[in-house]
Parts: C-alpha cells; structure tokens; sequence
C-alpha cells in the first residue's frame, strides 16, 4: 500500500463506505456488533472506530438520538464566523487533512515550521477526530500540533465519541490521557446529547400519517374501492 493510500484511508469517503458496508450485510450476521467485527480489518481500522462511524450515521438519518453531523457543523461554523467577525484568524479544516499535512512536513523533515505557520490562526476547527487512524505515526503528530498550541492558540475539536472511546483515536493510554488533559484545560465542553432534528421530523411524519389514516372513513374508504 502507498503512503497516499495510507494517509486516505479514513477520508470521510472510507468511513462513508464502511457504514454502507456494515448497513448492507449486517443482517448476514447476528448482531451489527458482529458485522462490525468483520467488516473493521477490512477498512484497516478497529470495530470501536467503526462503531463510532455507525453510530453518527444513525444520527444523522434519524435513527438514533443525538446531534446530527449537519448540526454539529452549524455550530462549529457559527463559532468559527463570531471569531471572524471580532477579527480573529481561523482554519476551518477536517482532522485528516490537518494530519496528511502535518505527516508530510514530519516527511519533509519541517514538522515544526509546519506547526508553527499554523500559528498565524488564533483558531483551529478541526472537524471529526474520530476519522482519525489509530495509528502512531498519524497521531503523534496530532499530539506534536496540540501541545505546540497549549496555553497559546485555541483549538476546537468536534467527535462523534466521548472522551471513554478516546481510546478508539490514540494508539496507547498514555497518548489519549496527554491528548485529552491538553485540550481540556481551559476549554468549555459542549457535551450535545439532544435528540436529533432529523429523528424528531421524522417521528412527526410517522405521527402525522398515523392520524390520517385513523380519520379514514373505512365505510367510504370500502364504498370508493367499489366504485373504481
């Protein structure tokens, strides 16, 4: 496999394909939790990771509560412009693009000129963590950027996981624990266990369509079968 291959391996295109591929054949096997067993060493990644993906699916089609992707991302994009309009300089980018550049510059032999021209952005949104590979190369670099800003830049990281599954991310607890203790300190934690926007219009529609066909005359209903 190439490195570019490998830096793409969990683009928002593989995990996209990976749900499609556990929604698709999860009835081949007893549980999804089975499905996802199988189906995770063929994406590369482990069954926690693929779990989160699935998860975030079924929010954002409605089948589960919770935050949809869509308005995770109105959020963010709300942040990220208030900062803007104060004058601020902010990077709106996804985790894995952030990661490929800084691997490539690790490559290069200038990861921290890298890292410090990214100091010109008061605000890094990085979007998605859980896309990231739980890998030692990928994300020691995360880890490289996170503690460079420490008390100096911000930096806003949106998951599909809390920070239990955290351990889905980093390749070993003591990654996870330095990752999680940098980015807490000073933060404000915006936990969004709300029912879904999507699920909640979706319930509606169901309920909706329950009292429509209760107001059905069945009498009338017989009588125009009749007709036609």
């Amino acid at each position: 496999m190439t490195k570019s291959k490998m830096a793409n391996r969990y683009s928002p295109e593989v995990c996209a394909r990976a749900v499609r591929m556990v929604f698709e054949h999860q009835g081949s096997y007893e549980t999804q939790a089975g499905a996802m067993s199988a189906i995770a060493p063929k994406i590369g990644c482990i069954p926690q990771t693929l779990s989160g993906w699935v998860k975030q699916a079924e929010k954002d089609s409605g089948m589960r509560d919770g935050v949809t992707s869509e308005e995770r991302d109105r959020v963010k994009a709300g942040i990220g412009h208030e900062r803007v309009r104060r004058g601020y300089r902010v990077l709106f980018t996804r985790t894995t693009d952030i990661v490929q550049r800084l691997q490539a510059a690790r490559q290069a032999l200038n990861l921290a000129q890298e890292i410090a021209r990214l100091d010109r952005f008061d605000l890094l949104i990085l979007d998605d963590l859980s896309c990231a590979r739980k890998d030692q190369a990928e994300t020691s670099v995360l880890i490289e950027m996170i503690s460079a800003r420490y008390e100096r830049r911000s930096i806003m990281i949106t998951a599909s996981q809390p920070f239990s599954g955290w351990d889905a991310v980093f390749p070993d607890k003591a990654m996870t624990v330095a990752a999680i203790d940098r980015l807490v300190h000073h933060a404000t934690i915006l936990e969004m266990n709300v029912e879904s926007c999507r699920r909640r219009a979706a319930l509606a529609a169901a309920t909706s369509l329950s009292d429509t066909a209760r107001d059905i005359d069945p009498v009338t209903a017989s009588e125009t079968e009749k007709e036609t």
